[in-house]
């Protein structure tokens, strides 16, 4: 196409703003979930987790839905359903019922993460595509901050229940944008996907997505935990501390569009950033207390941030149509949500109940050096990405 519509970008990152509610609140609503429903550190980790079930067995799925009836089609589903699914939550009262309400949600999540960026594909221009995917990238991070920022104030009005209804408010908001945006005709691509030494490349971008969330999720879930328990601040400034780092991580999504757009190849920068990852991660963990902590988890924010845009940005590059892109999306965010699924549940596990928390630095740090590796077996492989069309 020859321009991009900004317009529908933006209601798409509405809908990952949505999903990034509903996918992160587990997290600040961790210490009152502890109280009410009486958890342990490991089932909040499956709390935060089962949101990402349906992404581990409906990803490749949801792809072909997209192709099937469309990106816009199946984005309305998923935001619908959530919408829909926290509304439970008020009957909610064990941890049972809990996960099963949030392997619901996960559903929504997965629609929305699949046929957003797909459609934000076929509303860009090639030319745009590094700005317009370093948009989506930040429905993450912008999501989270919010979060964090909010669940003081909506558990201070009406406790955790209060927190879980506020993804599907903004799930709400989106839905009626939904019904402007241009519909997208689709068809079922009969070619073959390129490969890489023998693995297709879209499976290896989702291993590489399954180390980042593996690894940044189980970070994200569990730092307002460690902040009040290890370092012993209140509630409230665990939350708005840990919104810091979601926070930061949009900067490095911006970053990374930027760098993008300037012509950088997304599989060199995101080996580069996964390395700078490593580094800045130990840094963290080794320099204890103070304002250098806090300035570290800044820089380490700010290079994690790059690197689910470089993702997303080398997933058209793996599509051998525009219709693909879906299909591909679909096959890496299935390895987002592994990562998801089975990091912060593995987290809460070494840490124990024994909160035994440098159990855990040896996995965390060796994450961003497989991907670091993982990503150089990409880089042989990179092609222009495919021209998208409405």
């Amino acid at each position: 196409m020859k321009t991009s519509n900004w317009f529908g970008i933006w209601v798409c990152f509405g809908a990952g703003l949505a999903a990034a509610f509903t996918m992160t609140k587990a997290s600040p609503a961790a210490l009152d979930l502890t109280a009410d429903l009486h958890l342990s550190l490991l089932q909040i980790g499956w709390v935060m987790s089962m949101v990402a079930l349906a992404t581990v067995l409906l990803g490749v799925i949801s792809g072909r839905l997209v192709q099937r009836y469309g990106a816009l089609t199946i984005l309305s589903g998923g935001v619908l359903i959530l919408v829909i699914a926290p509304l439970t939550s008020w009957h909610v009262n064990d941890a049972t019922l809990l996960l099963v309400e949030r392997a619901a949600e996960g559903v929504g999540v997965i629609l929305v993460m699949v046929a957003g960026p797909a459609l934000i594909i076929a509303l860009s221009k090639p030319g745009d595509m590094g700005l317009s995917m370093g948009v989506w990238a930040l429905w993450m991070p912008v999501g989270s901050s919010l979060i964090f920022l909010l669940a003081p104030l909506l558990l201070a009005g009406g406790g955790w229940r209060t927190l879980w209804l506020s993804s599907g408010i903004m799930a709400l908001l989106v839905l009626p944008l939904l019904l402007k945006l241009p519909r997208v005709n689709v068809s079922v691509p009969r070619q073959r996907l390129p490969t890489a030494t023998g693995i297709d490349g879209p499976i290896l971008l989702g291993i590489i997505f399954a180390c980042f969330s593996g690894g940044f999720f189980s970070i994200l879930t569990y730092l307002p935990t460690y902040l009040h328990t290890v370092h012993e601040l209140t509630k409230t400034q665990a939350s708005l501390l840990a919104a810091l780092l979601p926070a930061v991580l949009m900067c490095g999504n911006m970053l990374g569009g930027v760098l993008l757009h300037r012509g950088l190849q997304p599989a060199r920068l995101m080996a580069a950033c996964a390395l700078l990852v490593s580094a800045t991660l130990w840094s963290v963990l080794t320099l204890g207390d103070g304002v250098s902590a806090i300035a570290l988890l800044a820089l380490f924010g700010l290079v994690t941030g790059i690197v689910p845009t470089t993702i997303f940005a080398q997933a058209p590059r793996f599509a051998t149509s525009p219709d693909s892109a879906g299909m591909v999306i679909g096959i890496a965010v299935t390895g987002q949500g592994m990562g998801i699924f089975f990091g912060p549940p593995l987290v809460g596990y070494l840490v124990g109940p024994t909160q035994n928390w440098a159990a855990t630095h040896t996995l965390l740090l060796a994450l961003p050096l497989v991907i670091a590796a993982l990503a150089t077996q990409l880089v042989r492989f990179e092609q222009p990405p495919p021209s998208t069309a409405t």
